[in-house]
Parts: structure tokens; sequence; C-alpha cells
């Protein structure tokens, strides 16, 4: 198998791969239209999803666009992911983007749609992801409107990111200009004497 996809509004029953072998150095889509979930549903898909994403853990490559229905006891029992170079989510909680994090040590490509707000204390106190400091390269932010939850992350990627190369930034287009402005000064402000990174915004 070189790639498993699943595509629907969420996940009824469990998903049980017939040879889990077959899944090595694979890569992995799973597209959920959360939009409309019922709480039963979301903790049916969440199970599943769990149980899903426990037969993957030596391919190289997930897409996990619905990855909001996660929460961190979830990926508290899953598996380290050894091999899993590239990580694309859709949008995420801090909490599970750390806990992600630290389960993929040799993690290279780490993009997302966007996180959902926190506080910065979060990040304060967590712990530094052993990619971070090895292995991480490249970290993509989608739709970002320039609020303090990006900056405050995207600080924790200059400051800790000892081998990031380069961090893209795609801005909501109707957003408020001035605003990204700030953001960009702010975000350049940090960089200096912390992260070599190349910075990018698209609009």
């Amino acid at each position: 198998m070189k790639e498993f996809t699943y595509c629907g509004d969420g996940i009824s029953q469990a998903i049980i791969l017939s040879d889990k072998s077959s899944a090595h150095n694979a890569s992995a889509n799973i597209i959920l239209r959360s939009h409309g979930f019922g709480m039963s549903i979301v903790q049916e898909t969440r199970s599943c999803v769990c149980l899903l994403l426990k037969q993957f853990s030596q391919v190289k490559c997930i897409k996990f666009n619905g990855s909001e229905v996660l929460t961190q006891p979830n990926v508290a029992v899953l598996p380290n992911y050894a091999m899993l170079s590239h990580l694309e989510l859709g949008y995420v909680s801090v909490k599970v983007l750390l806990g992600l994090l630290k389960k993929t040590p040799v993690l290279h490509t780490l993009i997302f749609q966007g996180i959902l707000k926190f506080d910065q204390e979060l990040l304060n106190s967590a712990s530094v992801p052993d990619c971070l400091t090895s292995t991480l390269q490249v970290v993509k932010f989608g739709n970002v409107d320039g609020s303090d939850h990006e900056l405050f992350l995207a600080k924790f990627f200059m400051e800790n990111g000892k081998v990031l190369e380069r961090m893209s930034f795609s801005v909501i287009s109707w957003y408020d200009e001035e605003l990204i402005e700030e953001f960009k000064e702010k975000l350049y402000s940090f960089k200096k004497g912390v992260s070599f990174a190349i910075l990018e915004f698209r609009y």
C-alpha cells in the first residue's frame, strides 16, 4: 500500500487494516468534514480516529484534515511515529499540537490550517519536543489573522527550532493589513539573534 485515504462526515465504525505491515512507508490521508457534528458523533469519531492513527505508526507522511476532533488525552495514548517526516493538520489546539510533536522525533515538515486560541502560559511551561532541536526544518501556518496566539507559537518555534530553515504564514486575504504588518514587525523583532529561519508571507 502506497497511500491510505479516508474522506467522510466523521467515522462511525472502527477501521481495521487487514494487514498492518502494508502501511509501512505509506502515506495516510484522513479528511473529516466535521461541520455540524453533534457531540455523540464527535466522541464516536474521536475514538475511531485514534484507533486508525495507531495503525499508522510506521508511515512517513500523515495528512489529517479534521484534527480538531482530537484532545490531549487522545494524543497521549498514540504510539511514537518514529519514521514520520511530514505532518499536515487542520485546525488544531496547541496542546494537541505539542503532544503530536513529542510523538514525532524525526519530523521535518509541519503544516497546519490554523491554531486554536490559547494562553501564552501553556507554552511558557511546555517542554520542547525533540524534533524542534534536531530535525524540524519547515513550519507552515495557515489562515493567519495576526492574533497574539499565532505570534506566541511562532516565537516558540523560532526560539526552540535549532535547525529551522523556513517558516511561512498564509494570511487571510481580507484581513486588516495594518494588523498583519504589526504582526510581521513583532515576528522580525523576535527573530533577531534567535533564529536564522527565512520568514515568508503568502496572501
